[in-house]
């Protein structure tokens, strides 16, 4: 590329080029999916008086109304026991109703799922006829008894009430859990068993053989049934849920006193749960078989804090939840005191990393840390309380905002947004970019607040970034740099501090009156390619 040296020995005028810049914010919601979670499904080899089949039929009508992406059982899924059949009565209890979710059925009530959608726990009334027909009916389960899955941002971890011994938290069971909690790198862990650890209702007292500690071993919630009734309480900082009420006859009260966790308690009506979830929040909701949401209530997603004064980011034990961080979307925290340096040994991937330590700190490498998410929503880097430095790569999978809230954050090694997402610089602290930059053809940086210094050059391996300062920002080149477009809006800054012989090379030059471009100390070099700049100044004598 050619490009046209115009030397500067001044103050450059505040000029108002007439150039199209799109101001409005990248802006995007994040992909949501929806579950139905329902329990006690209840019995359907009726006689003519046996209300349960109609019961169950208006249930699951209106789960299906409400388009879930899958459906997750708290147990009790088959009433009838008695059957020779193979899977036993699982296709007139369970198939008849839910077989377009579920994945390889083979009965007789229509087409199943060409992916499995169908997630059941097993209960006490399941195992009645045996084991093999439960495991018969959903062979998509592959024989499991206790089983996980990961669904968008969320990982469900399904346990088996009737395993034999597996009521401890010692037990073979209970130690899968332990361990798979660890391993998870969702930003949602949701455990699914039939017997519910708390419960208000008077029908059967709760199941503490089942209190297990979920919530230090990295859950976010706990499904349960059994009780034909819904629930939900917060025990311990952790919420329950207990959803047994889709086809049973209804729990006729509650205990009292009622459990002092107890946040709602209904047994007005048949239903299920709907819940919907994205990487930040979840959205959770009893429907009964009429439509009417009861209890709605939203949960944010808990950040998860890295709890060690140092040492290697992707070991569980340095977490808050017992679990290393990676997943997009997952929103990772340093908010204590960080007196080491953390080192990231494998690949992470984040929808916000948030470098809150108090007196700062420092993440090396060698592995990368990608900020990505889903549905188009926007990742955060954000920064505060003391001097952060970044010197692990960061990598750009989603439009970012760059946050320094006070004090320094220093990106020390590569920042690589090959895929042109925009950036967008907040805070009123300050960041210097002083590591390689990688840049997507129309890749956008827009400096919205505070300090922002270059201290590399954005377009060294042919990078081609546009640079939009708002008013109040200020951003030094403290290196040559070869840009598209430079725009600087009413009140923003942009100062040239490399001093002699620094170039700054642009395609275009877009200042608003009030706008201030200045080199310190001269001299400096601007240079502009000519045609952009000859098109630009034909623009603004069109316009008169």
């Amino acid at each position: 590329m050619v490009r046209a040296r115009l030397a500067v020995r001044r103050r450059f005028p505040s000029v108002l080029f007439l150039f199209a810049v799109a101001l409005a914010p990248a802006s995007g919601v994040v992909a949501s999916m929806r579950f139905a979670a329902v329990g006690d499904i209840g019995s359907t080899l009726a006689t003519a008086t046996d209300p349960e089949g109609p019961l169950v039929t208006a249930v699951t009508s209106s789960i299906k109304a409400g388009n879930p992406d899958f459906i997750i059982t708290t147990g009790d899924n088959c009433h009838d026991a008695g059957s020779t059949a193979p899977t036993g009565y699982y296709d007139l209890d369970v198939g008849q109703y839910f077989h377009a979710y579920i994945g390889g059925y083979t009965g007789t009530y229509g087409a199943g799922s060409p992916v499995n959608r169908f997630f059941p726990a097993i209960g006490n009334h399941d195992t009645a006829d045996g084991l093999s027909k439960y495991q018969a009916f959903f062979p998509a389960l592959a024989n499991k008894r206790y089983y996980d899955f990961t669904a968008g941002a969320a990982h469900f971890f399904i346990l088996n009430g009737d395993e034999s011994g597996g009521s401890s938290p010692t037990s073979a069971q209970g130690l899968w859990l332990q361990s798979a909690l660890a391993a998870s790198t969702s930003p949602w862990n949701f455990v699914v068993v039939h017997y519910p650890p708390y419960t208000s209702s008077n029908r059967h007292d709760p199941s503490t053989e089942w209190r297990w500690p979920y919530k230090a071993w990295g859950a976010d919630a706990v499904f349960s049934g059994h009780i034909h009734a819904y629930e939900r309480l917060v025990e311990n900082g952790l919420t329950y849920f207990t959803t047994g009420v889709a086809g049973e006859t209804i729990a006729s009260g509650h205990s009292s006193p009622i459990d002092p966790g107890s946040q709602y308690f209904y047994n007005g009506d048949h239903g299920a749960m709907q819940v919907d979830f994205d990487g930040t929040q979840a959205t959770f909701r009893y429907v009964t078989r009429t439509g009417l949401v009861v209890d709605p209530t939203t949960q944010a997603v808990q950040a998860n804090a890295f709890t060690a004064t140092g040492g290697s980011y992707n070991v569980a034990g340095n977490w808050l939840r017992g679990r290393s961080v990676s997943a997009p979307d997952a929103v990772a925290g340093f908010l204590q005191a960080v007196s080491a340096p953390v080192t990231v040994d494998a690949a992470v991937t984040l929808g916000t990393l948030n470098l809150h330590s108090p007196g700062g700190s420092t993440l090396s490498g060698p592995a990368a840390v990608r900020l990505e998410t889903t549905g188009g929503a926007t990742a955060t880097l954000s920064a505060q309380g003391g001097d952060h430095y970044m010197a692990a790569p960061v990598t750009v999978a989603a439009d970012t905002i760059l946050e320094v809230l006070d004090n320094t954050l220093t990106l020390a090694a590569s920042l690589d947004d090959s895929a042109a997402h925009k950036l967008t610089r907040t805070g009123n602290g300050k960041l210097i970019l002083a590591g390689s930059q990688h840049y997507g053809a129309g890749t956008l940086f827009e400096a919205a607040d505070g300090w922002t210094v270059f201290q590399s050059d954005a377009g060294q391996d042919g990078s081609v970034l546009s640079v939009h300062v708002l008013g109040g920002a200020t951003v030094d080149f403290a290196v040559g740099q070869s840009l598209d477009v430079l725009t600087i809006d009413a009140g923003g800054v942009v100062r040239l501090t490399g001093g002699h012989g620094q170039v700054l090379s642009l395609n275009a030059l877009d200042m608003a009156p009030g706008a201030t471009l200045m080199y310190s100390p001269e001299p400096a070099t601007l240079a502009i390619v000519a045609v952009g700049l000859a098109a630009l100044w034909r623009r603004r004598e069109s316009s008169r």
